[in-house]
Protein backbone atom coordinates (compact mmCIF):
# COMPACT_ATOMS: atom_id res chain seq x y z
CA UNK A 1 0.00 0.00 0.00
CA UNK A 2 1.21 3.49 -0.53
CA UNK A 3 0.24 6.91 0.74
CA UNK A 4 1.18 10.19 -0.90
CA UNK A 5 0.64 13.51 0.81
CA UNK A 6 0.93 17.09 -0.53
CA UNK A 7 4.55 17.39 0.51
CA UNK A 8 5.62 14.81 -1.98
CA UNK A 9 6.52 12.34 0.70
CA UNK A 10 5.76 8.84 -0.38
CA UNK A 11 5.14 6.48 2.50
CA UNK A 12 5.00 2.82 1.66
CA UNK A 13 4.05 -0.16 3.70
CA UNK A 14 4.03 -3.81 2.95
CA UNK A 15 2.46 -6.70 4.79
CA UNK A 16 3.26 -10.18 3.81
CA UNK A 17 1.29 -13.12 5.13
CA UNK A 18 3.25 -16.35 5.02
CA UNK A 19 1.19 -19.50 5.50
CA UNK A 20 3.19 -22.51 6.58
CA UNK A 21 1.07 -25.53 5.81
CA UNK A 22 3.52 -27.98 7.35
CA UNK A 23 3.24 -31.61 6.45
CA UNK A 24 -0.09 -33.34 6.16
CA UNK A 25 -0.87 -36.26 8.45
CA UNK A 26 0.18 -39.51 6.79
CA UNK A 27 -1.48 -42.90 7.36
CA UNK A 28 0.30 -45.70 9.20
CA UNK A 29 2.24 -48.34 7.29
CA UNK A 30 1.07 -51.86 8.18
CA UNK A 31 2.97 -55.14 7.87
CA UNK A 32 1.54 -58.63 8.51
CA UNK A 33 4.42 -60.86 9.58
CA UNK A 34 2.48 -64.07 10.18
CA UNK A 35 0.86 -65.99 8.61
CA UNK A 36 2.66 -65.65 5.31
CA UNK A 37 0.86 -65.03 2.03
CA UNK A 38 -0.36 -68.31 0.55
CA UNK A 39 0.55 -70.38 3.60
CA UNK A 40 -1.54 -73.55 4.00
CA UNK A 41 -3.13 -74.92 7.16
CA UNK A 42 -5.44 -77.83 7.96
CA UNK A 43 -8.91 -77.12 9.28
CA UNK A 44 -8.98 -76.87 13.11
CA UNK A 45 -5.24 -76.15 13.35
CA UNK A 46 -4.07 -73.15 15.38
CA UNK A 47 -2.88 -70.17 13.34
CA UNK A 48 -0.75 -67.49 15.00
CA UNK A 49 -1.14 -64.05 13.45
CA UNK A 50 1.20 -61.13 14.08
CA UNK A 51 1.89 -57.74 12.60
CA UNK A 52 3.29 -54.27 13.14
CA UNK A 53 2.36 -50.72 12.23
CA UNK A 54 4.47 -47.59 12.01
CA UNK A 55 3.00 -44.11 11.79
CA UNK A 56 5.13 -41.17 10.53
CA UNK A 57 3.75 -38.90 13.27
CA UNK A 58 3.03 -41.31 16.15
CA UNK A 59 5.77 -43.91 15.67
CA UNK A 60 5.13 -47.58 16.50
CA UNK A 61 1.43 -48.30 17.02
CA UNK A 62 0.30 -50.92 19.53
CA UNK A 63 -2.67 -52.20 21.51
CA UNK A 64 -6.11 -50.99 20.46
CA UNK A 65 -4.56 -49.08 17.55
CA UNK A 66 -4.18 -52.45 15.77
CA UNK A 67 -7.39 -54.22 14.73
CA UNK A 68 -7.45 -57.77 13.30
CA UNK A 69 -10.29 -59.24 11.22
CA UNK A 70 -10.77 -62.26 8.99
CA UNK A 71 -13.07 -63.14 6.12
CA UNK A 72 -13.91 -66.58 4.76
CA UNK A 73 -13.89 -66.09 1.00
CA UNK A 74 -17.04 -67.58 -0.52
CA UNK A 75 -19.27 -67.68 2.56
CA UNK A 76 -20.82 -64.24 1.84
CA UNK A 77 -20.69 -63.27 5.54
CA UNK A 78 -18.09 -60.49 5.40
CA UNK A 79 -15.36 -59.76 7.90
CA UNK A 80 -15.39 -61.03 11.50
CA UNK A 81 -13.38 -59.28 14.24
CA UNK A 82 -10.49 -61.22 15.76
CA UNK A 83 -9.22 -58.70 18.31
CA UNK A 84 -6.63 -56.03 19.01
CA UNK A 85 -2.86 -55.88 19.35
CA UNK A 86 0.24 -57.11 17.60
CA UNK A 87 -0.52 -60.84 17.77
CA UNK A 88 -3.05 -63.51 18.56
CA UNK A 89 -4.19 -67.01 17.65
CA UNK A 90 -7.10 -68.25 15.60
CA UNK A 91 -8.52 -71.70 14.79
CA UNK A 92 -10.40 -72.04 11.46
CA UNK A 93 -13.42 -74.32 11.83
CA UNK A 94 -15.43 -73.76 8.64
CA UNK A 95 -14.86 -74.82 5.03
CA UNK A 96 -16.95 -73.61 2.10
CA UNK A 97 -18.57 -76.74 0.56
CA UNK A 98 -16.29 -78.85 2.78
CA UNK A 99 -13.37 -78.19 0.42
CA UNK A 100 -10.24 -76.02 0.24
CA UNK A 101 -11.18 -72.53 1.47
CA UNK A 102 -9.38 -69.19 1.42
CA UNK A 103 -9.29 -67.19 4.66
CA UNK A 104 -8.32 -63.51 4.43
CA UNK A 105 -6.57 -61.94 7.43
CA UNK A 106 -6.63 -58.15 7.64
CA UNK A 107 -4.71 -55.85 9.98
CA UNK A 108 -5.82 -52.21 10.20
CA UNK A 109 -3.86 -49.61 12.18
CA UNK A 110 -5.28 -46.28 13.39
CA UNK A 111 -3.09 -43.30 14.32
CA UNK A 112 -3.92 -40.60 16.89
CA UNK A 113 -5.79 -38.63 14.20
CA UNK A 114 -7.85 -41.75 13.36
CA UNK A 115 -6.18 -42.04 9.96
CA UNK A 116 -5.82 -45.71 9.03
CA UNK A 117 -3.68 -48.02 6.98
CA UNK A 118 -4.46 -51.68 6.22
CA UNK A 119 -2.92 -54.83 4.84
CA UNK A 120 -4.45 -58.23 4.14
CA UNK A 121 -3.11 -61.65 3.23
CA UNK A 122 -4.86 -64.81 2.07
CA UNK A 123 -4.12 -68.29 3.40
CA UNK A 124 -5.45 -71.66 2.29
CA UNK A 125 -7.36 -73.86 4.72
CA UNK A 126 -7.45 -77.54 3.73
CA UNK A 127 -9.87 -80.23 4.85
CA UNK A 128 -8.32 -83.07 6.80
CA UNK A 129 -8.41 -86.12 4.59
CA UNK A 130 -9.01 -89.27 6.59
CA UNK A 131 -6.82 -92.11 5.43
CA UNK A 132 -8.73 -94.73 3.52
CA UNK A 133 -9.45 -97.76 5.62
CA UNK A 134 -11.46 -100.95 5.84
CA UNK A 135 -14.45 -101.44 8.15
CA UNK A 136 -12.27 -102.72 11.01
CA UNK A 137 -10.07 -99.59 10.88
CA UNK A 138 -7.15 -101.20 9.07
CA UNK A 139 -5.55 -98.83 6.57
CA UNK A 140 -5.56 -99.76 2.90
CA UNK A 141 -2.80 -102.19 1.87
CA UNK A 142 -2.07 -103.21 5.46
CA UNK A 143 -2.52 -106.39 7.48
CA UNK A 144 -5.37 -106.43 9.95
CA UNK A 145 -4.88 -107.28 13.61
CA UNK A 146 -7.04 -110.30 12.81
CA UNK A 147 -4.63 -112.58 10.95
CA UNK A 148 -4.57 -113.39 8.08
CA UNK A 149 -6.92 -110.60 6.97
CA UNK A 150 -5.53 -107.94 4.63
CA UNK A 151 -7.18 -104.58 3.83
CA UNK A 152 -7.25 -104.19 0.05
CA UNK A 153 -7.30 -100.74 -1.56
CA UNK A 154 -10.96 -101.17 -2.52
CA UNK A 155 -11.95 -101.27 1.16
CA UNK A 156 -12.49 -105.00 1.48
CA UNK A 157 -10.89 -107.34 3.98
CA UNK A 158 -9.68 -110.63 2.58
CA UNK A 159 -7.53 -113.59 3.49
CA UNK A 160 -3.88 -113.09 2.58
CA UNK A 161 -1.70 -115.31 4.74
CA UNK A 162 1.20 -114.88 2.33
CA UNK A 163 1.29 -111.20 3.28
CA UNK A 164 -0.08 -111.27 6.82
CA UNK A 165 0.91 -114.73 8.12
CA UNK A 166 -1.27 -117.11 10.06
CA UNK A 167 -1.77 -117.28 13.81
CA UNK A 168 0.50 -119.73 15.64
CA UNK A 169 -0.32 -123.33 14.89
CA UNK A 170 -2.14 -122.65 11.61
CA UNK A 171 -0.70 -123.11 8.16
CA UNK A 172 -1.06 -120.86 5.13
CA UNK A 173 -3.12 -122.30 2.28
CA UNK A 174 -2.76 -121.39 -1.45
CA UNK A 175 -6.09 -119.49 -1.34
CA UNK A 176 -4.67 -117.15 1.34
CA UNK A 177 -6.58 -118.66 4.24
CA UNK A 178 -5.17 -120.43 7.27
CA UNK A 179 -6.04 -123.98 8.23
CA UNK A 180 -5.28 -126.41 11.01
CA UNK A 181 -5.85 -125.98 14.68
CA UNK A 182 -4.07 -123.45 16.74
CA UNK A 183 -1.63 -124.72 19.31
CA UNK A 184 -3.58 -126.11 22.21
CA UNK A 185 -2.07 -126.49 25.63
CA UNK A 186 -1.24 -130.14 26.28
CA UNK A 187 -3.83 -132.11 28.18
CA UNK A 188 -3.11 -134.95 30.52
CA UNK A 189 -5.30 -137.92 31.16
CA UNK A 190 -5.05 -139.53 34.56
CA UNK A 191 -6.05 -143.18 34.78
CA UNK A 192 -6.19 -145.48 37.82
Amino acid sequence: ASLNDNSNVNIQSSNQLIVNRGTENQPPTVNIESPRIGQQFNISSIITYSGTALDPEDGVLQGNSLVWRYDIIGDNQGFINLGFGQLGTFTPTFLVNNSVTIYRFELTAFDSSNLSGSMFIDVQINPVVNPQQCQDGTLYNQCSNTQPLFCYNNGTLGNNCQQCQCPNGLSCQPNGSCSGSPNQPPTATITR
